[in-house]
């Protein structure tokens, strides 16, 4: 994340319309800090960063809203207490989706393995002892589960 802060400092046109390198780094601090939130409270302040600059980058990149929503639904499902000062970033990341269903959320993207979710999708018969959880369906799942 400092990496990302002197970035920010020196180039905060390219920081704010985004880019795949910042972008990811966001993607996976934000993923992987989220198992730390309950447990760490030194994790909740670079967990709240990275929030920050997807929702910054979301303008641009339209994906960034679904990391978003993704990393709410996994918060849901491990019961996880997101940072106070991180929800605002989660309020245009509504995580009802709108359309039919998982095949219009992308899913191209995994989610990091955590422990308590290792029979998250087994119902499906998804094996995710290697690869982890698709954030399509996590999203899927809870958005079916708000409704």
């Amino acid at each position: 994340m400092v990496q990302l802060g002197t970035f920010e400092k020196h180039f905060p046109q390219e920081m704010a319309r985004g880019f795949g390198g910042a972008f990811f780094i966001c993607y996976v601090v934000s993923f992987t800090l989220l198992g730390n939130l309950n447990r760490e409270p030194s994790s909740r302040g670079p967990f709240t960063e990275a929030c920050r600059h997807l929702f910054i980058m979301s303008r641009n990149i339209p994906f960034g809203t679904d990391i978003l929503k993704g990393i709410r639904a996994l918060s849901l499902q491990l019961q996880i207490d997101l940072p106070e000062e991180s929800l605002p970033y989660f309020k245009e990341a509504h995580l009802i989706v709108q359309s039919a269903g998982v095949e219009d959320v992308p899913i191209s993207y995994v989610i990091p393995q955590h422990s308590e979710m290792a029979d998250l999708m087994s119902d499906d018969g998804t094996d995710t002892t290697h690869v982890g959880v698709e954030l399509g369906k996590i999203i899927a799942r809870w958005s079916a589960m708000s409704l």
